[in-house]
C-alpha cells in the first residue's frame, strides 16, 4: 500500500509540474504574440500616417517653391498667397494626423453636419488639376441635394482622395487618357458613394473585406489607400466592396444616414 501510494504521489507531483510548465510556455507563447501584434499595429499606424499626410505635404512644397520663384520676381502678392497657401496645407496635415491616429486607436469619429457636396467640392479642388495634367477627366455627381448628414468630414475626405487616387494612378500607369467619376446619392437610409473609372481595374476574386494592408494592384502602390477607405467607412458603421465592371472596376462605400440636426 506504501509503495502504491509513493508512486501515485510521484504520478501526480510529475503531472501538476508539467502542467505549470505547459501553462508557462502558453503565457510566454501569448506574450510573445501579444508583442508581435503591438509592433505589427505600431508598424501599420506608422504607414497610415505616413500615406496620410503625403499629399498636404506635397502640396506644401509645391506652394513653398511657388512662393520663393514669387518673391524672386518681386511679385510680393502672389508669393504671400501661396504662404497662405502653406499654412492652410499645415493645419490640413495638423488635422489628418488626429483623424487617422483616432481613427487606428479607437475607430473614433468626431462627426458634424456635413453636405457630400462640400466634400466633392474640395475633393475636386485637391485632384482636378492632377487629373488635367494627366488627361484624366474627373467627373463629379452628387445627388443628394445638398442634405447634410452626421459625418466625420476629415476622414471621409480622405477616403475618397485615396480611392480616387488609386484610380488617377492606376490610369497613368496605363499610359492613357481615362475617365474617374465619383458619384453619391441618398437611398434607402443609406448613403452611397461610388468611385468609378475605365482602368485595368482589379485582378479577379479580389475581396475588400479580406483586403489587408499592404495588398496593392499597383506597381509602386502602398496597399494602403483602400484598407484605409475601408477602415473609415467601417467606423462609420458602413461597408466598402468592389464592383467589377469592364473596363475598370468601381469601388463602392456604404454608410448609414444620419441625417444633421439641421437636415
Amino acid at each position: 500500500l506504501m509503495v502504491v501510494l509513493l508512486i501515485t504521489g510521484l504520478l501526480v507531483g510529475v503531472v501538476v509540474t508539467e502542467r505549470q510548465d505547459a501553462s508557462q510556455r502558453v503565457r510566454d507563447q501569448q506574450a510573445a504574440l501579444n508583442r508581435a501584434l503591438r509592433l505589427r499595429s505600431a508598424g501599420e499606424t506608422a504607414a497610415a500616417i505616413a500615406h496620410q499626410i503625403n499629399q498636404p505635404l506635397t502640396a506644401i512644397t509645391t506652394y513653398a517653391a511657388l512662393a520663393s520663384d514669387a518673391l524672386s520676381a518681386g511679385d510680393v502678392a502672389a508669393a504671400s498667397a501661396s504662404m497662405g497657401k502653406v499654412s492652410t496645407e499645415c493645419d490640413r496635415a495638423a488635422t489628418v494626423l488626429r483623424s487617422v491616429r483616432d481613427l487606428v486607436k479607437l475607430g473614433g469619429l468626431t462627426r458634424a453636419p456635413t453636405t457630400l457636396r462640400s466634400v466633392m467640392s474640395e475633393l475636386d479642388e485637391l485632384l482636378g488639376a492632377e487629373c488635367e495634367a494627366s488627361r484624366i477627366e474627373l467627373e463629379i455627381v452628387d445627388k443628394t441635394n445638398g442634405v447634410p448628414f452626421d459625418i466625420d468630414r476629415t476622414q471621409l475626405q480622405q477616403a475618397l482622395y485615396n480611392l480616387v487616387n488609386n484610380s488617377i494612378e492606376s490610369l497613368r500607369e496605363n499610359g492613357r487618357p481615362g475617365h474617374v467619376r465619383v458619384s453619391t446619392e441618398f437611398t434607402s437610409g443609406d448613403i452611397v458613394i461610388d468611385v468609378t473609372d475605365d482602368g485595368p481595374g482589379f485582378a479577379p476574386g479580389l475581396d475588400a473585406l479580406a483586403t489587408t494592408p499592404f495588398i496593392t494592384t499597383k506597381d509602386n502602390g502602398s496597399g494602403l489607400g483602400l484598407a484605409i477607405a475601408r477602415s473609415v467607412a467601417e467606423a462609420h458603421g458602413g461597408s466598402l466592396s468592389i464592383i467589377p465592371r469592364t473596363p475598370g472596376a468601381t469601388v463602392r462605400m456604404s454608410l448609414p444616414a444620419s441625417r444633421g440636426q439641421h437636415g
